[in-house]
C-alpha cells in the first residue's frame, strides 16, 4: 500500500509540476509579448489566456474551468497591463491518474487474493504438521515408546520433532 500511494503520489506531483512549468514558460512568454506591445503567443486547444478582475493571490489554481465540465490549472500574475490568467486543461492528466488508481486498485486486490491463498496453504501446512506432533505425543504419553513423528524439513518444528523422536528412542531403549 505505501508503494502504491508513494507512487501515485508521486505520479500526480509529476503531472502537475509538468503543467506549472508549461505555465510559467508561457506566462513569462505572455509578458514579454505584452511589454513588446505585440499579441500573446498562440495558445494549445483547450487552454486559456485572459485578463480577470479577481480577488484572488497571484500563483497555482485548479479548478473546472467555468461552465464546463474540464478540469483547468490556472497560472494568475498581476503585469503591469493587469492581472493576467493562463489556464491549461488537465482533463488528459486527471484521466490518467484515474486510470493509474484504478490499476493500482486491481493490482492490490490481486495481490491480496494471492496473499489470501499463500497465507491459507502455510497455514494449513503449519497446522498438518503440528497435528502430526500432537498426535506422535499423545502415542508416547500412553506408552507407545516406538512412535517417531519424523517431520520433514529444516525449522524450528522439525527440530523440535527430531528432539522428541531421540529423547522417545531413548526411554525405549531404557525400558528394554
Amino acid at each position: 500500500l505505501s508503494a502504491w500511494g508513494g507512487t501515485y503520489i508521486l505520479v500526480k506531483s509529476e503531472m502537475t509540476r509538468s503543467v506549472d512549468a508549461r505555465l510559467i514558460e508561457r506566462m513569462e512568454a505572455a509578458i514579454a509579448a505584452l511589454a513588446a506591445d505585440q499579441p500573446l503567443p498562440p495558445l494549445n486547444n483547450g487552454d486559456t489566456a485572459d485578463f480577470v478582475d479577481s480577488a484572488r493571490r497571484d500563483g497555482f489554481q485548479t479548478r473546472d474551468a467555468d461552465g464546463t465540465q474540464t478540469e483547468m490549472r490556472y497560472l494568475l500574475q498581476t503585469t503591469s497591463q493587469g492581472r493576467l490568467r493562463l489556464g491549461e486543461d488537465v482533463e488528459l492528466q486527471e484521466e490518467l491518474r484515474d486510470l493509474l488508481a484504478g490499476g493500482m486498485m486491481v493490482s492490490l486486490f490481486a495481490t491480496l487474493i494471492v496473499m489470501a491463498v499463500v497465507g491459507l496453504w502455510m497455514a494449513r501446512r503449519s497446522q498438518a504438521r503440528l497435528n502430526k506432533v500432537n498426535v506422535g505425543l499423545a502415542a508416547v504419553a500412553r506408552g507407545d515408546l516406538a512412535t517417531r513423528i519424523m517431520l520433514d524439513g529444516n525449522d524450528d518444528l522439525s527440530l523440535l520433532a527430531a528432539r522428541i523422536d531421540a529423547t522417545t528412542a531413548r526411554l525405549e531403549n531404557a525400558m528394554m
